[in-house]
């Protein structure tokens, strides 16, 4: 037989008078305080920054403080190994922000300062229960516990923790009979401070491998934050010192920078455009460097914004697979309409050599004009299509399609046009001879891969016709990834 447990818990209402637990009958003659004064109060205090955007990333920084003495915490189960999984050991015990504190959370708050979000105090006042002669048969501890979230009361509790280990069973069940004469209700456990902060803070799930929601706001939303992941992920690591440069933070950020232009039209221009910018202005940067960079700190600041509120020209209220469902449709249309005018007309025709090219005059920049047009609508194309894909089911079937027929493009395009004459003029007869076999050897290149696309093309044509955008929601069975 298992030893009983030798502390009683009991959760009180707030507003009752504590129970009279003397009784003459069961020599318990009186309760006194243990604490010669008052204890100090004890407070859990959860930071975060004036948007609460550390706790919608599903991280938590709390300074523990107890009289002088006080502790910071920062976990975030979602973020290991960078961050701690659990409220385990402190990370400091200074009385402001400690340095370490700061900068585990920089990627989070960006540039904005940490401020009390929620405040969780407990005043606590312990007692002895002694018998008629004199002997302490009991302690109890009892704590009052008010939480506010940004001044405002969100919680008030009242709980009492009773050793019994020295009470025989007929002063037990006094005991429990006093507490629950005041509607005290008797629990396996006490919660911790820390654990009635939190209770009072939001908790906001990450991105998921699919939207939340069907309209544009969310499916946009989830992009960015998806995105957002990624960079803070690899600006975690570069700090930790689990990687060595910047390469991985500078994929993902440039992986950023193909969202902004596949989701043109979409995004409020000067918002898309200031972000552009911001990149720009980072730049490659295998050092690392960027992490202090404040066109960085001011991008996570504004794709956190984002993520909550997309900065878009349309409403984000309409389903987001009919207006991208449209534009991908649109897009693969166009892209139809420009390869099939490549092949069918002048451009290619019967020369697929390209000696067009060589013959000068016009024609050439004309050539050069509309193959590169049709590379750029086939690459806006698989933009989108790497972004909304995965709203329509075989996401990966379609940039597989699209990447083909855009390497073709590419490959096949018209090399830059010869020197003008007055450039021949000033080369040497040897750099000009030079300059003439490079000009052959790129359009026997060229020319070879004309004659690629052009037999490819019909099969490709096909399926691009074959591919369906229709608001209907794809099938379960479908390749979403």
């Amino acid at each position: 037989m298992s030893k009983k447990r030798a502390t009683w818990y009991f959760q009180l209402p707030w507003h009752v008078e504590s129970p009279l637990l003397t009784d003459i009958g069961l020599a318990l003659d009186r309760v006194v305080p243990r604490d010669p004064e008052h204890l100090p109060p004890a407070t859990v205090t959860l930071m975060d920054t004036a948007d609460e955007r550390l706790q919608r990333a599903g991280v938590k920084v709390a300074q523990q403080s107890y009289g002088d003495h006080g502790e910071w915490f920062v976990w975030g189960p979602d973020w290991t190994p960078w961050l701690p999984a659990e409220r385990d050991d402190p990370v400091g015990v200074e009385a402001e922000l400690p340095d370490e504190v700061a900068d585990l959370t920089r990627p989070f708050r960006g540039r904005n300062a940490l401020r009390p979000v929620v405040v969780a105090t407990r005043m606590r006042v312990r007692y002895a229960v002694i018998d008629d002669h004199g002997t302490v048969v009991a302690t109890l501890t009892s704590d009052r516990i008010v939480v506010r979230r940004r001044g405002v009361a969100a919680g008030r509790f009242r709980q009492v923790a009773i050793d019994v280990a020295g009470l025989d069973p007929q002063r037990r069940a006094f005991i429990i009979e006093r507490f629950e004469a005041i509607g005290a209700q008797r629990v396996d456990a006490l919660p911790h401070l820390f654990e009635q902060a939190v209770a009072a803070s939001r908790d906001d799930a990450l991105p998921g491998e699919r939207p939340a929601g069907g309209s544009l706001d969310a499916f946009v939303g989830w992009v960015l934050a998806r995105r957002a992941r990624e960079v803070i992920t690899n600006d975690l690591a570069l700090r930790s010192g689990e990687v060595g440069d910047a390469t991985a933070l500078v994929v993902a950020l440039a992986g950023l920078r193909d969202e902004l232009e596949a989701l043109s039209g979409l995004l409020q221009p000067a918002w898309r455009d200031e972000q552009l910018r911001r990149l720009d202005a980072l730049g490659p940067d295998p050092d690392g460097h960027v992490l202090a960079h404040d066109d960085y700190l001011d991008l996570l600041d504004a794709l956190e914004a984002a993520t909550r509120t997309p900065p878009l020209t349309v409403d984000g209220a309409t389903a987001a697979r009919a207006v991208l469902g449209e534009r991908l449709g649109g897009d693969r249309l166009r892209l139809i309409g420009h390869v099939d005018a490549l092949i069918r007309g002048d451009l290619v025709g019967g020369d697929l050599m390209g000696r067009d090219q060589a013959r000068g005059g016009g024609s050439q920049s004309i050539t050069r004009k509309e193959w590169m047009r049709a590379l750029t609508v086939g690459e806006q194309a698989l933009q989108l299509t790497e972004v909304a894909g995965v709203l329509f089911g075989r996401r990966k079937h379609m940039v597989r399609l699209l990447g083909k027929v855009v390497a073709a493009l590419s490959a096949a395009r018209p090399p830059e046009g010869p020197l003008s004459d007055d450039g021949i003029a000033e080369l040497s007869p040897a750099q000009a001879y030079a300059a003439g076999r490079a000009v052959e050897r790129g359009l026997q290149v060229t020319g070879a891969e004309r004659r690629y696309l052009v037999d490819h093309w019909p099969t490709w044509r096909a399926k691009l016709l074959a591919l369906t955008f229709s608001s209907n929601k794809p099938s379960a069975s479908g390749d979403h990834r």
